[in-house]
């Protein structure tokens, strides 16, 4: 639902989903009213990028309209100068001309339809039979040099705009990919907002960069509502500085810790009940054309999953000697098998078992063998001064017994120091 004030807001009805800002194809969901006062005077001043934003069937028709109306311009000035010269006189038409010894200053024209055709014929240079000009008339023939030019500034409009329009980075988003859903998961212990991005064709994106907005009602000290605040996400992709080497889909990941923008939304229930929306752009440069490109997505609330992970879709096929990459699992999401508080026998169920300044660095972990996946951190500390430090870790090793006695109260801390 629009409004003249914010362009965008979100109806409160039940069992309807939020509209949304971005489209998951990535058309802008955003309706402009009120600014036909100055939106055409505008349009005129960038022509060459308004036709080049509109659609084809309004660009061909501009196209169209553009050559009729240069034809039929040259073809009446072509008509004025035979009627003032007197070429279209009874006894002055090509079949009197040799008779009265008539010099016109376009053979074989008799009327506006032969000026039209000697039009166009002048301004695409498809050569002339019998009708052609004769030096009866200086302003015939300076007509005809300023046609010449104008011609060629058309045809030179019109190359450019098509070929843009094809090579347009519009186009070029259409093989990108994002995953229809984000998730919530722990990656090295962390918690991690997650998205999978990839690109289909064949030829590589360059200089590729990845962000991530954050868009949500926001108060500030003084009481105003700012509708639609924005607040740009950090990302990361593995450990890559700079630019993304983009050979396969990425899985692209934000921390939430005390500083994220997410921290006030990181119990599932809390999420569900707010409206937010997570636009996400991918910008680089195709590799075959060097045309610049943008594309984007966005996640609302509900298509944030929580504990889930994105399936592999990587793999190496030894008889060809050659990775593959199998798209069709490239939406498909793994639970997780991680609990924050676990209900197993020997295991604390209670945050306030544990020291104070400890409480708020607490993972629970279950104890079964079962677990599907779960990152942890290189130590783990037992308390009742028992510990356990993995360099290497495996999900066998979650249920160690310290010298073969059970683990009681056994914690995970997110942030172990150095010691």
């Amino acid at each position: 639902m629009f409004d003249t004030e914010n362009n965008y807001t979100m109806t409160k009805r039940p069992g309807r989903v939020p509209k949304r800002i971005v489209f998951k194809n990535g058309y802008k969901n955003v309706f402009k009213t009120n600014a036909k006062h100055y939106h055409r005077w505008k349009y005129l001043q960038g022509m060459f990028a308004s036709l080049l934003d509109a659609q084809w069937r309004w660009t061909i028709q501009f196209l169209v309209l553009e050559f009729f109306g240069s034809w039929l311009f040259f073809a009446l000035i072509w008509w004025l100068i035979a009627l003032v010269h007197g070429d279209l006189q009874k006894d002055h038409l090509p079949p009197y001309q040799s008779e009265s010894g008539w010099t016109p200053c376009v053979l074989e024209v008799y009327g506006f339809s032969s000026c039209f055709l000697f039009s166009m014929e002048t301004q695409h240079t498809t050569g002339y039979g019998l009708r052609m000009i004769t030096e009866e008339c200086p302003e015939a023939i300076f007509i005809l040099c300023v046609q010449c030019i104008v011609g060629l500034i058309i045809d030179s409009f019109t190359i450019g705009l098509v070929f843009a329009k094809m090579i347009r980075s519009k186009l070029a988003t259409h093989t990108i990919q994002f995953s229809r859903n984000a998730v919530i998961s722990r990656r090295d212990g962390k918690l991690c907002f997650m998205f999978r991005v990839g690109d289909i064709r064949r030829s590589r994106l360059v200089e590729v960069s990845v962000r991530a907005i954050l868009v949500k009602n926001e108060r500030t000290r003084e009481g105003e509502l700012l509708n639609n605040y924005q607040t740009e996400l950090c990302l990361k992709t593995d450990e890559t500085r700079g630019n993304i080497l983009f050979l396969w889909p990425l899985t692209v990941y934000h921390i939430i810790d005390e500083n994220s923008p997410l921290s006030d939304f990181s119990v599932p229930e809390i999420l569900k009940t707010h409206k937010i929306e997570i636009i996400v752009l991918l910008t680089g440069t195709v590799e075959s054309t060097g045309a610049f490109t943008e594309a984007s997505s966005s996640y609302l609330a509900h298509e944030i999953l929580w504990d889930h992970k994105f399936e592999s879709i990587v793999s190496f096929n030894g008889s060809i000697d050659c990775y593959e990459l199998d798209w069709s699992k490239f939406d498909n999401l793994i639970p997780v098998n991680q609990l924050e508080e676990s209900t197993d026998d020997g295991i604390s169920k209670n945050k306030s078992d544990y020291p104070a300044h400890l409480k708020q660095k607490l993972i629970f972990l279950p104890s079964t063998r079962n677990t599907s996946e779960i990152f942890l951190r290189n130590e783990i500390r037992i308390q009742k001064n028992q510990s356990i430090t993995f360099n290497k870790y495996k999900n066998k090793y979650f249920n160690t017994f310290a010298n073969r006695k059970p683990l009681h109260d056994r914690f995970l801390l997110k942030d172990v120091p150095n010691r």
